[in-house]
């Protein structure tokens, strides 16, 4: 018993003795990692593992920066987008808002009526609008001749001699008018030739004489009026205005001489019914243009074959009133003697009531109080003398 209790109480104490060192052990380890804890002074994370303090702060950094620059680059990226998108959608709309503002400009052009064309398309509207008007054509050709498109303003004749009516033959020939002046000015002897053959086909053929006369005038091409004049003259010798426009033409250019020549020409020509006129006419031209002296003696000349005629007196007195040399005495003088020799004709009322008329106007103009007075008494003693003359004291 008593070995075997010794064996089990030895038993017990080995036993007691293994766990006693155990234990101690236990602790010493436990001593151990506090100490190993205090001195490490490390990190924990919920997850993971333990880093070293600095370590662990430069990641969190450099995590932290990167994702802070990856934030930024993202913002500065949208903000680029968005303010490049805002650009784009400003230039837009102040591109839209220019193509309204130019619309609505044009639009108020194209109501406004009086607003002169100024583009092809501005001609082309105009034309369309008022295709019989010679005018807008003749517009429409200066517009090309402004630019030097010489063929191109033809072509807008051509086209304005189709369009207009053939009811409206004043305005084609104003174009054709046009066109002799385009060939004259830009043209050759060749295309002006061309364009007047064309011309005297479709139109009255001494009006487009006439023209092309006043064409050369206007140009100095003054032979080329003479030539056309003998030509005119061979083939209207009987038309007085013919004549006449000769008469007038060599007298414009100081050739009195040829225009005497004319007259005497004319009246081998005309009827004689239309000698007075011409005579009358050229009378008028020597006033203006030639001796004053020579259209008093032609006036003077007709009057004592016609003294009835009051339209050739009344001629003859403006014409010595119009172009007298001075306002001198002897020069008025001479105008109221041919007035006085006027009211003591003896014609209807009505005609003598215009003389006076006339004569009353000229010494209220020319003449002084007593003169006006004297002829004033004169028109009364008419009236007087002559029942039915009492409108004349009305009118005077």
């Amino acid at each position: 018993m008593s070995a075997i209790g010794g064996s089990v109480h030895s038993k017990k104490r080995s036993k007691n003795h293994s766990k006693r060192k155990v234990k101690k052990r236990f602790q010493d380890e436990g001593n151990k990692a506090k100490k190993v804890e205090k001195e490490s002074k490390c990190l924990t994370v919920d997850e993971g593992f333990v880093w070293n303090e600095r370590e662990s702060i430069k990641e969190q950094k450099d995590e932290e920066s990167s994702s802070d620059q990856s934030q930024s680059e993202a913002s500065d990226g949208s903000e680029q987008k968005l303010v490049k998108k805002r650009k784009s959608r400003k230039v837009r709309n102040e591109e839209a808002k220019q193509r309204e503002e130019y619309l609505r400009s044009r639009e108020k052009l194209l109501l406004d009526s009086n607003r002169a064309p100024e583009t092809e398309d501005d001609f082309e509207r105009l034309v369309i609008s008022s295709p019989n008007s010679s005018i807008v054509w003749i517009h429409y050709m200066s517009f090309y001749l402004d630019e030097g498109a010489i063929e191109k303003a033809r072509n807008i004749a051509e086209r304005a001699l189709i369009t207009i009516s053939f009811r409206e033959e004043k305005e084609k020939l104003n174009v054709w008018i046009a066109l002799l002046n385009l060939e004259n000015t830009y043209g050759n002897e060749e295309s002006l030739n061309a364009c007047f053959t064309r011309a005297l086909q479709q139109n009255d053929q001494l009006t487009i004489y006439n023209h092309m006369i006043k064409i050369y005038e206007q140009s100095d091409k003054l032979k080329s009026a003479e030539q056309l004049y003998d030509v005119m003259l061979r083939k209207f010798k009987k038309e007085k205005s013919v004549w006449i426009n000769l008469g007038v033409f060599h007298m414009k250019h100081n050739n009195e001489k040829s225009a005497r020549k004319v007259l005497e020409r004319s009246l081998l020509s005309l009827e004689k019914r239309e000698h007075i006129d011409i005579i009358s006419k050229f009378a008028q031209l020597e006033f203006q243009f030639g001796d004053y002296e020579r259209g008093r003696t032609m006036f003077e000349n007709l009057l004592n074959t016609y003294p009835k005629r009051v339209d050739i007196w009344s001629i003859y007195v403006d014409m010595m009133i119009k172009y007298a040399p001075t306002n001198s005495l002897d020069t008025l003088a001479s105008i109221r003697e041919v007035f006085e020799r006027m009211i003591t004709l003896k014609l209807p009322v009505k005609k003598m009531r215009t003389l006076f008329k006339k004569y009353l106007d000229f010494e209220s103009k020319y003449g002084n109080e007593d003169t006006f007075a004297r002829v004033k008494q004169k028109a009364k003693d008419y009236v007087e003398s002559n029942p039915f003359a009492s409108m004349v004291d009305n009118k005077v």
